[in-house]
């Protein structure tokens, strides 16, 4: 039996419990409770963190347990998994989700959180400890961070059903085993319309590049266009 086949019967439920029913034009807005991991080259996004949510609601466990034995090579049609935002089919053969990056709030601060961790000859259960060598060695560690008071998500999604998930969704970024990305609370609020275009015409997500969309502050390189980001299956040049 394969991972999909294995798998299809949790994924057919989630299509019908958080499929947009009525979408509308959204902000939803993290206040935040801590810096947020963030280096300025791969954006923030929504997705990723929402379909963690509902693997966990679908299946009772974590989202690395349900796709530790999948497949790399297994399509995109076999692994989606459904969250309550619309997607668009005009750009290719990958659907693009109506969400994009993250926007911070006006004043967002860069800066680093270092992290520290020494020697435990206790924990080591050895006669010497070289604290010169490997893995007990003590280590000084940057995370380059983003202060900001909130970060706000553009969507295109039904507002019941993202409020239900967004209850749940304490964390966002990376290095949140550290504190980082820790989230005071969520607004969803209607917005006046989706657009790709953001402040001063720049690019709000990624597209792919046969979608030929030109505009400030976007670049070619090489990502995926689809969540979850870390998988291979949707990756181009974007």
């Amino acid at each position: 039996m394969t991972w999909a086949s294995e798998n299809r019967a949790w994924r057919a439920k989630a299509l019908l419990h958080w499929a947009p029913r009525a979408p509308e034009p959204l902000r939803l807005r993290a206040w935040l409770a801590a810096p947020i991991a963030w280096d300025g080259y791969d954006p923030l996004t929504i997705e990723g963190a929402l379909q963690s949510l509902v693997i966990t609601l679908e299946t009772g466990r974590m989202p690395d347990d349900v796709f530790s034995d999948c497949p790399i090579e297994t399509p995109l049609e076999d692994t989606d998994i459904q969250i309550p935002i619309v997607d668009s089919t005009g750009y290719g053969a990958v659907p693009i989700a109506l969400a994009s990056c993250g926007v911070f709030a006006p004043g967002a601060v860069a800066s680093v959180r270092w992290r520290r961790t020494r020697p435990r000859a206790d924990y080591y259960g050895v006669d010497v400890v070289r604290v010169a060598t490997a893995e007990m060695k003590a280590h000084n560690l940057p995370a380059a961070t983003v202060v900001a008071s909130y970060l706000d998500f553009y969507v295109v999604g039904d507002r019941s059903l993202l409020t239900r998930l967004l209850r749940d969704l304490t964390e966002l970024g990376a290095r949140r085993g550290g504190g980082l990305g820790r989230i005071h609370g969520w607004e969803v609020a209607e917005h006046s319309d989706w657009s790709l275009q953001g402040p001063g015409g720049r690019l709000m997500r990624s597209l792919p590049h046969s979608a030929g969309e030109v505009m400030l502050g976007a670049d070619l390189r090489e990502c995926t266009l689809r969540a979850p980001y870390w998988h291979p299956r949707t990756r181009g040049l974007k």
